[in-house]
């Protein structure tokens, strides 16, 4: 498919008024199979030829994504060729693109500004003898709910998923956008801090696991994804208007930053590095000359109520520590990460039927006679590179369990036969544990793995199935091991699940089973069993000695996703961001609870969890009764001048003064001067005094904005940002946490076939 330059629409802005410099141009590009070069056609533009909104979803500064879209406006004359059936499409709302240039007739060069897709649903015009047309474009960010996290050509996994090295958070990003299909660079402004050294996209990482929900085994939408890992970083994204590219922001790092200015790298579509500099949206309403100007007398100010305290909160999800979930990396053959021993065979096969999330199994053939012991000379086994878990080097007292679920189904086979697993892990002392059917641990050495009857969980057929559904129905199968209390336990070589021979009284040579969706889940903290969900929070002090008291709190809860509780959550927590720790041989998966920003410091007992410092970001924000204006802006928008009036702006307003900064300048002055005597000279040092003489200008955050192309006017709402690095008065820490009844790794030792799965669709 290519996209074809077709018409254009060119105007003038006001503040452009000699159109010889400076003028605007929109240019409309038609989908088709092949490349076309048109003899481009000429739209005329109306009076508000091009308005650009950005909207969230709600008043909530921190609210993931900028929605942006733009209202086209022009006219056909009469006789025209054009006709408005030429822009409605309806084969999708990607069948025409436009995008806003900046047209630079001295220097000859022209500058994208913002670019989206024609909306085929929202199309309308008045009919005289000219045909006066509206249209809407939009970034499309609204479609990722459409969009579920899946490979293109097959509904499955991404084939480079990997549960070891995982998926940068930039990568993830890029891939995620990329749905949208504009393929624009993408700016990432955020910088956070683990143990002194610097993180961001490149060295932050999640499993791509996470985006499956295990309780449907199905995947997650990706605008659910995308916005649940800005939240829970506290960042923001949007399409940036100076440059035509995505933008994704840490708010709280320009009210912290020296001039408001943030580090920021770029990379294109592919995820290729271009270049890195500093993100200057600052700026100045109605203080000099030089500055933005208020285009009204009057502006709208509404009053906005202060945090006393922020929450996130996250599901616990546990992670699964399998390479291969459901075979997804091959088409055919032995899996990835799986060996066979002996006469064994195992293949995966794509058997087509519609089965949530990808249609490959593995096929188990072998058969055991079961008048005889069982062989534990043959097994296919899929092993777990437990050393690649940096935890895996600490030394935890806490009984540990094992969970393994996986759907089973066999083939050709009679209502008494079954087959067994064994579950071995692989001790630095050169020893193995491994469990049975009732979750009870044994040591076993090496050899007895291939001894005759070794300990193995049995997965019988039984009755369950009648003989005409022995293809078409699935049963499900888990194993729940008790604690192991072993001081040493983690630091495990390697972990080995095997699947054995069918166990069969007629041994015919036709019979297999088939396998598919296999989890393994571990278990270190016995109060983690009935965990539910886990939130962070901060909380504003009432007094220097305690929190607010709960009547007067007005707390934000916001629900979200990817956290890191403490260093174990790389190896039990699904949903968790963490970093590589390179020792020369392997990248292992690293998580703390040593997360800093820019400004603070890192001591040996100054631990924070990644989460709080987001709780903190937020609250710091609004820790104060803050003013939201809502008015218009009469400013340059386009790159003409170094910082045009663009989405977002960071802006100082004269007449509105930060009493925040005035109320810190009181507390020094309680703290060095009226302990002598309270008093300078002969002025009593109160707070009007302090005032009076301490008056620092509040910053705006721009949290929505229209932008009219013509009159360059500014429709935008201000939000009062008091982030500061003085977040002495917070209190941040694991909030409390929702438990469950019943574990829900379920009751311990083996339930066979309690579930069947009808394998009809997702």
């Amino acid at each position: 498919m290519a996209y074809n330059y077709k018409y254009k629409m060119e105007w003038v802005g006001l503040k452009q008024a000699n159109g010889n410099a400076y003028y605007y141009r929109l240019e409309f590009y038609r989908k088709e199979e092949t490349e076309i070069e048109y003899n481009v056609i000429s739209l005329t533009a109306s009076n508000t030829p091009f308005i650009l909104n950005y909207n969230a979803k709600s008043d909530f500064v921190f609210e993931p994504f900028r929605y942006s879209s733009a209202e086209i406006n022009f006219f056909l004359k009469g006789g025209s060729t054009v006709i408005p059936e030429d822009f409605f499409q309806d084969i999708d709302n990607k069948s025409y693109k436009v995008i806003l240039k900046l047209i630079d007739v001295a220097n000859n060069t022209e500058t994208s500004l913002w670019s989206g897709f024609l909306l085929n649903d929202d199309i309308e015009y008045e009919y005289q003898y000219d045909i006066y047309l509206r249209l809407t474009a939009t970034d499309n960010l609204a479609i990722l709910k459409e969009y579920k996290y899946s490979e293109d050509n097959k509904f499955s996994m991404y084939t480079s998923q990997d549960v070891y090295t995982g998926i940068s958070i930039k990568d993830f990003v890029i891939r995620c956008l990329n749905y949208i299909g504009l393929d624009l660079d993408v700016k990432f402004a955020f910088n956070l801090y683990e143990e002194e050294e610097i993180r961001n996209e490149t060295n932050m990482y999640i499993s791509e696991y996470a985006c499956i929900d295990w309780s449907k085994k199905y995947p997650y939408d990706i605008e659910y994804l995308l916005s649940s890992l800005l939240k829970s970083l506290g960042l923001i994204l949007y399409q940036d208007n100076r440059d035509n590219t995505w933008v994704i922001l840490n708010i709280n790092e320009i009210g912290t930053s020296v001039n408001n200015t943030v580090t920021y790298r770029k990379y294109d579509y592919l995820g290729n590095y271009i270049e890195s500099s500093n993100y200057d949206i600052s700026g100045k309403i109605n203080t000099n000359v030089d500055d933005f100007k208020f285009s009204d007398t009057n502006q709208i100010v509404t009053l906005r109520k202060r945090y006393d305290g922020v929450k996130l909160k996250y599901p616990f999800i546990r992670k699964n520590i399998c390479q291969n979930y459901s075979f997804f990396k091959e088409t055919a053959g032995v899996p990835d990460n799986w060996s066979l021993i002996s006469t064994i065979d195992a293949q995966v096969q794509d058997i087509l039927y519609n089965y949530p999330y990808d249609s490959n199994v593995l096929n188990i053939s072998a058969e055991d006679n079961d008048a005889n012991p069982v062989d534990g000379t043959m097994y296919a086994d899929m092993i777990f590179d437990f050393n690649r878990y940096k935890v895996s080097q600490n030394t935890i007292f806490s009984p540990v369990q094992f969970l393994i679920k996986f759907d089973y189904q066999f083939l050709n086979a009679d209502p008494i036969d079954g087959f067994n697993i064994s579950f071995y892990a692989e001790r630095p002392t050169g020893d193995l544990v491994t469990f049975d059917e009732n979750g009870t641990w044994s040591i076993n050495s090496i050899s007895d793995i291939t001894r005759n009857n070794p300990v193995r969980i049995p997965v019988f057929n039984g009755n369950q199935l009648t003989s005409s559904s022995k293809i078409t129905k699935w049963n499900s199968f888990r194993v729940l091991s008790k604690g192991i209390y072993n001081g040493n336990f983690p630091e495990l070589n390697q972990i080995l699940l095997l699947f054995r021979p069918l166990r069969t009284s007629s041994v015919s040579g036709i019979k297999s089973y088939n396998i598919d969706n296999v989890v393994v889940n571990l278990n270190i903290f016995a109060s983690d069993l009935f965990l539910k969900n886990i939130s962070y929070i901060s909380t504003q002090r009432y007094t220097i000695s305690e929190i607010s008291p709960s009547y007067q709190t007005n707390t934000k809860i916001i629900e979200s996703k990817f956290h890191i509780k403490d260093e174990y959550s790389a190896i039990i927590e699904e949903d968790c961001i963490w970093t590589l720790y390179n020792d020369g041989i392997n990248d292992y998966i690293q998580t703390t609870n040593n997360w800093t920003r820019k400004w603070e410091t890192h001591t040996e007992n100054n631990y924070k969890f990644l989460n709080c410092l987001t709780t903190s970001s937020i609250l710091s924000f609004y820790r104060n009764v803050g003013h939201i204006i809502d008015g218009n802006v009469y400013a340059e928008q386009t790159p003409i001048i170094a910082k045009p009036f663009a989405f977002p702006m960071y802006l100082g307003i004269s007449s509105i003064n930060n009493k925040q900064a005035s109320i810190d300048v009181i507390n020094s002055f309680e703290t060095y001067v009226l302990n002598d005597l309270g008093t300078i000279e002969t002025t009593t040092c109160d707070g009007d005094f302090v005032y009076e003489f301490n008056r620092p200008l509040s910053n705006f955050f721009m949290h929505e904005a229209s932008f009219d192309y013509y009159t360059n006017k500014t429709n935008c709402n201000l939000q009062e940002d008091f982030t500061s690095t003085d977040e002495t008065n917070f209190f941040a820490d694991l909030g409390e946490s929702e438990r469950l009844d019943n574990s829900n790794m379920g009751t311990i030792g083996s339930n066979t076939g309690d579930t069947q799965v009808d394998i009809t669709g997702g």
